[in-house]
């Protein structure tokens, strides 16, 4: 019994320590999200946005589950470098993350990872929210929806119009 509550205990600390990086990254996720003209600008929610790149981003990091170590310490690293435009000293800060990622190209690529993780969910959210705006209430069963004529095409006796 206490063998049993000692490994329960010991497994539910490190789930809780596990989570902690990707806690953090998160949460800078976030703070970046709520400053982001973009998500500003689209009036997007930026909790929503942060939740969607946080499942499209694993995808392509380190580690082959939530709690691998490599991919705990990709979080870190992916932490620091949402933080290198607010650095005292961007050079160094540059330098120091492509030490800790190995090399400038998987810096490169991590950044092309969060890019594309962002800009994957803006467009779904921005495509969401349309569909929300433009979806109409569906018509009762007894009576028939409103079809509206098609644009008249093109044809061959139109001509294009002529340049000066």
């Amino acid at each position: 019994m206490k063998v049993t509550s000692l490994v329960a205990a010991l497994a539910l600390t490190y789930l809780l320590a596990g989570c902690e990086p990707r806690n953090q990254f998160q949460e800078a996720v976030l703070n970046k999200m709520q400053q982001d003209s973009d998500i500003k600008d689209y009036r997007l929610d930026s909790e929503e946005m942060t939740d969607c790149i946080m499942t499209k981003l694993p995808r392509k990091m380190p580690g082959v589950f939530a709690l691998d170590p490599r991919r705990l310490e990709a979080y870190q690293h992916y932490q620091k470098m949402l933080a290198l435009p607010d650095a005292q000293n961007p050079q160094q800060t540059l330098q120091n993350l492509r030490e800790v990622f190995g090399s400038p190209s998987a810096l490169a690529d991590a950044h092309r990872n969060y890019s594309q993780s962002f800009m994957d969910c803006l467009t779904e959210l921005i495509a969401k929210r349309d569909e929300n705006l433009t979806e109409r209430p569906r018509p009762d069963a007894g009576s028939t929806p409103a079809v509206s004529a098609p644009a008249t095409p093109a044809t061959e006796h139109q001509s294009a119009p002529t340049q000066p």
